[in-house]
């Protein structure tokens, strides 16, 4: 496992505990996709929770109803509309902590599709579409 705070990285746990900290600003993850994806949620969070908003939404939405499904050069279009808690229910898995299951019914929605785009664009705003990237900017 990868443990981030501030630009030091540590191997240190199991996969399973991918997760990004709010109270200490840490990032623990055991390989790169999940580094972004953690850092994603980061990223969100120091953007005030973007992914909640109605605007992201609305835009997420917009961007479903626009894109082509068919198109296999399109990774996000397919990628988002088969998201867990986007146009399909949320998804209950084997390492959810009972507060993920409890209060958020499961893995998936809004906030978990925001870091996984970042994740999907390797970190790098430019790979998202362009609808998407004003929420991923300061």
């Amino acid at each position: 496992m990868i443990l981030f705070s501030g630009l030091t990285a540590i191997l240190t746990m199991p996969p399973q505990m991918n997760r990004y900290n709010p109270v200490t600003d840490a990032i623990a993850c055991s390989t790169e996709f999940y580094c972004w994806h953690e850092k994603g949620h980061q990223l969100d969070r120091n953007y005030r929770f973007v992914s909640t908003t109605k605007e992201f939404k609305s835009v997420i939405q917009s961007y479903l109803e626009t894109c082509d499904l068919y198109d296999l050069h399109n990774t996000y279009c397919g990628y988002i509309a088969m998201f867990p808690g986007i146009l399909i229910p949320k998804v209950k898995c084997e390492y959810c902590t009972i507060f993920d299951t409890a209060y958020y019914g499961g893995w998936g929605g809004y906030s978990e599709l925001y870091a996984e785009l970042y994740a999907l664009a390797d970190g790098t705003i430019e790979n998202l579409p362009l609808e998407l990237q004003q929420f991923y900017e300061n």
